[in-house]
């Protein structure tokens, strides 16, 4: 949190997936080309970034949360007549706050502005009023902008001389996308498991004690090592969705996707299928009871 990077300068490089941290009496700043630094604003230790957004042909200035941690590309706060839902939306569950499940709407925000960068079409979350009542924010507070957005540069964040560099990376051009399935995924309970490590042949001489004859005896000997193994299963289903349609049930455990045994995958891996283009086919082996299904459904855009 704040208090142990108040001190530092954080470099956070999307493309690598890695973050350095730098003491600032001995960094240097690289002279990048497409590069831009905007003031960053701390309130209660938190970092603030100034922007504007466009809905419905209007330019609204924004004060925006900037969180790393959140996976959305924006949230949008409505607490003023200035801010409105898209009339091209739908309902979804948005997350997990510490006070319970966030529930909301999402939509496609015409236009977002930071500096010289200019999107269209972002894809953004409005978190229902009932569900951030008791959430603490700063009456100037419009959203947040998050890790979606934030991974189309390279970032580094300047604690001690409040600022933030971006960066353009090989991202930056990527359309914004959503989870068009309607599932959400989450981490179950570790399964322990034995994974073979080697196979080893040997071969041992033996005298048959009737003939005389020497024979040989092949044996295997097999090696093997105790890992944990991640399951998931299935938190949320939004109604109306392709994957409430085809049958999927919350708790139902996924086995398999697209003939890949989810054990192998990673949350993010998981998720990855449900953001593809309209029309691809998902196939979900599920355990459900004890029991084995396979159900499939066709990624549907409704935006």
């Amino acid at each position: 949190g704040y208090e142990f990077f108040k001190d530092f300068i954080v470099e956070i490089n999307y493309i690598k997936e890695h973050i350095t941290i730098h003491r600032p009496a001995t960094y240097t700043y690289k002279n990048r080309r497409k590069q831009h630094e905007s003031r960053l604003i701390f309130y209660r230790n938190r970092p603030y970034i100034e922007a504007n957004v466009a809905i419905s042909d209007n330019d609204v200035p924004v004060w925006m949360l900037l969180d790393s941690g959140a996976s959305d590309a924006m949230w949008l706060f409505r607490n003023d007549s200035t801010i409105s839902l898209p009339k091209r939306n739908f309902s979804d569950y948005l997350g997990i706050g510490l006070n319970g499940p966030i529930n909301g709407a999402r939509a496609y925000t015409d236009k977002l502005t930071l500096g010289p960068f200019q999107f269209e079409k972002v894809t953004t979350a409005f978190p229902d009023s009932t569900s951030i009542k008791n959430l603490y924010i700063h009456q100037r507070r419009n959203g947040s902008i998050g890790a979606d957005f934030l991974k189309r540069f390279h970032c580094i964040i300047d604690y001690p001389n409040a600022k933030v560099t971006l960066t353009k990376n090989r991202n930056y051009n990527d359309p914004f996308v959503y989870n068009k399935s309607g599932l959400t995924i989450e981490h179950g309970d570790d399964t322990i498991a034995q994974e073979l490590l080697s196979s080893n042949d040997q071969s041992i001489s033996r005298a048959n004690e009737y003939t005389a004859q020497i024979v040989n005896i092949f044996k295997t000997r097999n090696y093997y090592k105790t890992v944990l193994l991640p399951t998931y299963e299935i938190a949320e289903i939004r109604p109306g969705s392709p994957a409430a349609l085809s049958g999927f049930e919350v708790g139902d455990v996924l086995l398999r996707i697209n003939n890949k045994n989810t054990s192998k995958l990673t949350l993010e891996e998981i998720n990855r299928y449900f953001y593809q283009n309209e029309g691809k086919v998902i196939r979900i082996r599920i355990e459900r009871g004890g029991i084995a299904y396979d159900l499939s459904f066709t990624l549907k855009d409704i935006l």
